[in-house]
């Protein structure tokens, strides 16, 4: 991929590598996953499982789509300069680490205020 400007913009040669390069750890991916959760919160008990698999499907797209985009060397951080390795690990565990926890806040929180009462 040959840069096509002298600016320090990375530079896509598709819009597909700059949604899974860029747009979706940055934008796309927490969206998607806020919306998982919100089904598991929302939907019937036995549709529970599907959201929290899409959910997780989502946060491993997170350093998969930062790792992409770090290997293109165009990496920026979200505030615009270049992004180092050690803060594509950093950004990893905690993305990893975050993300699973809010799925078992959640699945914590709906088993507490939506399990059947036995009275």
């Amino acid at each position: 991929m040959k840069p096509t400007s002298t600016s320090n913009e990375p530079q896509y040669d598709s819009l597909f590598r700059l949604i899974t390069e860029r747009l979706y750890w940055f934008a796309i991916g927490p969206m998607f996953m806020i919306l998982m959760l919100l089904g598991v919160i929302n939907d019937e008990p036995e549709r529970r499982i599907g959201y929290s698999v899409a959910y997780l499907v989502g946060l491993a797209g997170l350093p998969l789509s930062r790792w992409l985009e770090m290997r293109s060397g165009n990496a920026l951080t979200a505030a615009g300069e270049p992004a180092t390795w050690g803060q594509f690990r950093k950004y990893a565990l905690i993305a990893v680490a975050v993300g699973l926890a809010g799925l078992l806040v959640v699945h914590a929180g709906v088993a507490f205020f939506f399990a059947p009462s036995n009275s």
